[in-house]
């Protein structure tokens, strides 16, 4: 990875050529940097946004984060089973970024957001009545996951769309933050909430429900912003 990182930096260096004009470039001066990620970070609808987006992919990353324990412990399966339990996770988000291509031009992005929060509340309410009624099983286990992941890949789009045009004139940079927001909420995850959830499949199914409600919340704070 470090060997491919260099190699990268390398070609960018020697082959990619700017496209913006001088005029357009933004300065990359420390005080102008540090001073327009503090603008990004104190914008609240931004913020709102950034974190609800992350909230909805944290449900989703609690499973990634939660595979070891998922395959060995609850499923009983071995180490060559991995992939049917990411392959699921996978055709998800594809169904749901087709979706999201095929939605684009006939509904709003309000529509398309209903209906992804409405997939994800779904998955999560048929995932805490399994888990609390059967045994754990492949299918019953990963078919509301898999339900779950198609929602948020028809939001994440939309979102990611939403709060880049809060600033329109630093997508680059805002684009740079919702990541930072994004991977360091998975950190979080990994580190903090899985550990606590994942020798309970009904804990697990509790935590999804939780982390997307709490992702709504925040989008509705977000749209109260956007009103006032």
């Amino acid at each position: 990875l470090t060997a491919l990182s260099i190699l990268l930096l390398a070609l960018v260096a020697l082959r990619l050529r700017e496209s913006l004009p001088r005029e357009s470039r933004s300065s990359m001066h420390p005080v102008y940097l540090i001073k327009t990620y503090f603008r990004v970070s104190s914008h609240a609808r931004f913020m709102l946004i950034s974190l609800s987006s992350s909230m909805f992919f944290g449900g989703f990353f609690l499973y990634i984060t939660s595979a070891p324990t998922m395959v060995y412990e609850h499923l009983g399966l071995g180490p060559n089973d991995f992939g049917y339990l990411f392959a699921m996770l996978v055709v998800g988000i594809m169904i749901g970024s087709r979706l999201s291509i095929q939605l684009a031009g006939i509904w709003n992005p309000r529509q398309q957001i209903g209906i992804g929060f409405g997939l994800m509340l779904l998955a999560a309410l048929i995932n805490l009545t399994l888990t609390r009624m059967l045994e754990p099983e492949l299918l019953t286990t990963m078919l509301p996951v898999t339900l779950y992941a198609i929602g948020m890949a028809l939001l994440m789009p939309v979102f990611t769309i939403m709060a880049l045009d809060c600033f329109p004139n630093n997508r680059g940079l805002a684009s740079s933050m919702t990541g930072f927001l994004q991977m360091g909420g998975n950190a979080l995850v990994a580190g903090f909430v899985t550990p606590l959830l994942y020798h309970s499949v009904s804990k697990l199914s509790a935590g999804m429900l939780g982390f997307v409600l709490l992702a709504l919340v925040l989008y509705w704070g977000s749209v109260r912003v956007e009103a006032t």
